[in-house]
Formats: structure tokens, sequence, C-alpha cells
């Protein structure tokens, strides 16, 4: 994978809102600039989800947005996404890796300065890294991590 990974990254919810789809935030997104969206639908089905990841892919492709899906491989896969975003209970990076090749782009997502090590040296293609701040839109079993902890991670 070549492609540099940087700006904002936005990622898509209907359950914290219901205003807009998936498809219809991923049109804005693009229209205001967003380097990166990531598609996330934890209430769909398979067959919802991956009419919603090519019509959005559709959509990117050709622009300077990189679009990734949450959690699915499969679904990034066969929607022609750029890539996937993996949390530390979903597929394994390397296994991922094998199965989606070297073209696809894999994230990872950390909690701690040790386990963004982890998710790079399991041989993810960018590191997540939260919560940050305090937030409403995922539950969490511990407190924001911080900036502290943010510096910490990107320095090691």
């Amino acid at each position: 994978m070549n492609r540099m990974l940087h700006g904002v990254y936005l990622v898509t919810d209907t359950t914290i809102q219901d205003r807009f789809t998936n498809v219809q935030l991923a049109r804005m997104a693009i229209e205001a600039g967003v380097q990166m969206i990531q598609y996330r639908n934890k209430q769909g089905t398979a067959r919802e989800a991956i009419a919603e990841i090519r019509e959005i892919a559709e959509i990117t492709s050709g622009t300077h947005t990189t679009f990734i899906v949450n959690d699915r491989g499969d679904l990034a896969l066969a929607g022609n996404a750029d890539g996937v975003h993996l949390g530390q209970d979903d597929l394994p990076i390397p296994a991922a890796r094998a199965i989606l090749g070297e073209n696809i782009i894999i994230g990872g997502t950390s909690s701690t300065p040790e386990e963004a090590l982890q998710v790079q040296q399991a041989g993810a293609d960018y590191v997540a890294l939260g919560h940050i701040f305090e937030t409403t839109t995922k539950r969490k079993g511990y407190p924001p991590r911080g900036l502290d902890t943010l510096n910490k991670a990107a320095a090691a």
C-alpha cells in the first residue's frame, strides 16, 4: 500500500443521528474535503451494507477521499472500498492481510501506546487510538486517554 493517509477522518453513523444516511454523510464529507471516510453500520444487514458500501465506493472513486469499512473485510473487498478498519476483537491484521492482499488498506484500533505499537507491528497501514476525549457515541470501559497518551503513542 503506497497511499499517504492523512487529514480529517470521518466515521459515518446513523445510530447517534438519523437525519442523514451513510451515503448522504459520505457525499457531504467529500464536498467538505474530508480525506478519509469510515463506513460504520452496526445495525444493518450485510445486504443493506454492501449496497451502501458500493455506492460510497463509487462516489469516492476518483476523489482524494480514502474509503474504509469498519470491521468487515469481506464487505470492504466485495464493495470495492479502499480498506478495512479492524478493532481489537476483529479478525487479526495478519489474517486479514492474507485474505485481502497487499493492495487494500488495513487500519487497526488501539487504546494504549503499547497496543498502538502492537497494531503497527502486526502490519497495519495506520493505527487509530482512542478515545481521546469524552464521547457519548461509543461506550468504553475506561476514561478518555487524552492528548498525552496520543502523543506517547505517536512517538512510539
